[in-house]
């Protein structure tokens, strides 16, 4: 068919608008350029910003502006537009720049080359539009906008009459995203057929049909549902599992269909359907045996927590939920406490709960995740949450045992066998003082003036017998010295003396009070001489008859450097006439060893020396022999 020819006037109309379009671009890129060659530098760079990829546009532009500046999508998937305007050093709008577009945080939203914003998930972020060094940052928003809720049935969902089922429902956004944390409340149209709690269990009472309804917020959705005859029935065989998320179960998921006499039914039609979220399984739809078993294999979702899978029997009564528990991977945990710290006086429970916070190693948050607890070191846990909220919190009573110091509990995050459990330390603190102890260092041996080897250890205790700390324990030597009189016990309850013994030897003795108890413990010790330091004749006669033995014995006396009395050390007698008897001997605990002296028969002057074998030191006795 021949091509209509237009009026004159709408063809030059036409023209007109192209040829303003193209008068409009010719003048931007005419203001680029002049703003380009007013630049003297601009000269020799043609060939370069060329070979480095610009265009002329991109060498002018001073400005970069966004619009708008900030925005905000109420739906996961939303897309937000933004205009990117650049700008010379005059203020014109350049056209062709090489914009370069970047999410600061790509987790909430991504850009395209085209400045096209898609949100990933709630949360802010930046969109930066750079032209080379020149950027402006346009600010998003990204929520989930209640707008419906959904409620997870089909048409074909069906309860037993005198059977209960689980109904599903969520709020969701305008994409149908689910929102999390946030409750559901249910209504059935007659109570009659179909009653319903607030949780979502609806029983089945009489057979028909009924509207269920599913309200969050304010908003609502209706579904269908019946009440079957519960002639028949539908069981799982075995136990519910428990395998890695996204993994298929150990064991085929198996379920016997009675017939309504109570005989296994060979030849039923049974279908599963895994829920959303919940992995898939090898076979929808199986056919019973001739024991009434169909099965089939479940690989669970990528999802951690609980996972259902829905089986249903054609023509029968029964309808199952079958529940996995789909364990997060032992090495995708991530385990904190969140108390900053915890403590109570021993056999007491804590001030607050014990709260573990659990994610992945990405630092999303795991829901859903059974947690149980146990303690290391007596007392107890009651949980109160038995799996993570919605924010992966859990949280547990804790009451410490009956000790003082550190306890531990242990929490256990999803299956304990593939995971670590997490601990969780505590501090114990102690009662009041009830009695104080010398733990050691009581009646030690040690050189008079020394300090002795090993300190005094002194304990507070409590009524538990625990360690005290911070209590304060006076010390009062009554011999000796030490370093402080006033100490305060440590983390265990202790005290640490160190004790410099007097200067006299014997029995020495210590006071120490510890404030609160009443008695004072006494602390005692055994100074001993020092190695001999001297040695003395004692009494020594000035003369005797020649060849007569001296009516007394010759006595020496060995002392330490402090005078006190060296026991048990040899001394050695001779002289250069007459007859000693015995020549060596041993000194008593008074430090005295004694020797007979027969002088010799020649007159005049005589002496006797006495030497403490080992070392130099002697002593001369002078006699004058008559």
């Amino acid at each position: 068919m021949p091509r209509k020819k237009q009026p004159a006037a709408v063809h030059n109309h036409g023209v007109s608008l192209q040829m303003a379009k193209w008068f409009a671009i010719l003048v931007t890129s005419g203001a680029a350029l002049v703003s380009f060659m007013s630049d003297s530098s601009a000269i020799g760079l043609f060939g370069w910003f060329a070979s480095e990829g610009l265009s002329l546009s991109d060498y002018v532009a001073r400005s970069v502006r966004l619009s708008p500046a900030a925005d905000t999508a109420t739906a996961i998937g939303d897309s937000i537009h933004l205009a990117a305007t650049v700008t010379d050093k005059r203020g014109s709008t350049l056209m062709g720049t090489s914009i370069v577009w970047t999410s600061i945080d790509p987790r909430v939203a991504t850009v395209d080359s085209s400045g096209t914003v898609v949100v990933r998930s709630a949360g802010l972020t930046g969109i930066v539009a750079a032209v080379r060094e020149y950027a402006d940052t346009a600010w998003v928003v990204a929520t989930q906008e209640l707008t419906g809720v959904r409620i997870d049935i089909d048409s074909t969902f069906a309860v037993p009459e005198q059977e209960s089922r689980q109904l599903f429902a969520m709020g969701v956004d305008s994409r149908r995203h689910e929102i999390l944390g946030l409750s559901v409340s249910w209504t059935s149209s007659d109570t009659t057929v179909l009653r319903i709690d607030p949780l979502g269990t609806a029983t089945g009472l009489v057979p028909g049909r009924v509207t269920v309804t599913a309200s969050v917020d304010g908003m609502e959705s209706q579904k269908m549902v019946r009440v079957v005859p519960g002639a028949g029935e539908i069981a799982l065989v075995g136990s519910e599992q428990r395998q890695a998320a996204g993994l298929e179960l150990p064991k085929p998921v198996a379920v016997r269909v009675w017939s309504r006499g109570g005989t296994p039914l060979e030849g039923a039609l049974v279908r599963f359907y895994p829920f959303y979220g919940s992995g898939e399984v090898a076979s929808e739809e199986v056919r019973t045996d001739a024991a009434g078993i169909a099965d089939t294999r479940w690989t669970l979702g990528p999802t951690p927590g609980r996972q259902y899978l829905r089986v249903s029997v054609e023509g029968a009564d029964s309808v199952l939920t079958i529940m996995a528990e789909a364990d997060p991977h032992p090495s995708d945990v991530r385990v904190v406490t969140l108390n900053d710290s915890l403590t109570a006086r021993f056999g007491q429970q804590l001030g607050n709960p014990v709260t573990i916070e659990v994610t992945d190693s990405m630092g999303r948050v795991l829901p859903d995740i059974p947690v149980h607890w146990s303690t290391k070191d007596g007392g107890s846990v009651d949980r109160l949450d038995a799996r993570t909220d919605s924010l992966g919190l859990a949280r547990a009573l804790w009451t410490l045992g009956s000790h003082a110091g550190r306890q531990r509990a242990e929490a256990f995050v999803g299956n304990p066998r593939t995971i670590p459990p997490h601990t969780v330390v505590a501090w114990a603190e102690p009662g009041v003082v009830a009695r104080a102890e010398i733990a050691k260092g009581n009646k030690q041996h040690g050189a008079v003036g020394s300090g002795l080897r090993k300190a005094v250890i002194v304990r507070a205790i409590d009524e538990n017998d625990n360690p005290v700390p911070g209590v304060a324990v006076t010390v009062q030597p009554e011999h000796g010295t030490v370093p402080d009189s006033v100490l305060t016990t440590d983390g265990l309850g202790q005290v640490a003396i160190p004790w410099t013994l007097g200067r006299t030897s014997g029995a020495q003795r210590m006071a120490v009070r510890v404030d609160g108890v009443k008695a004072s413990l006494v602390v005692s010790a055994t100074a001993d001489a020092r190695s001999a330091g001297n040695i003395e004749f004692v009494e020594a006669p000035s003369s005797g008859m020649a060849g007569k033995q001296l009516r007394r014995p010759v006595v020496v006396r060995v002392t330490d450097s402090y005078g006190n009395p060296v026991a048990d050390r040899q001394v050695l007698f001779s002289g250069p006439a007459g007859i000693v008897n015995p020549q060596r001997m041993m000194t008593g605990d008074d430090g005295l060893a004694s020797t007979k002296w027969t002088l010799g028969s020649k007159k005049g002057r005589s002496w006797l020396q006495a030497v403490v074998k080992g070392t130099t030191l002697k002593a001369v006795m002078r006699i004058d022999v008559k």
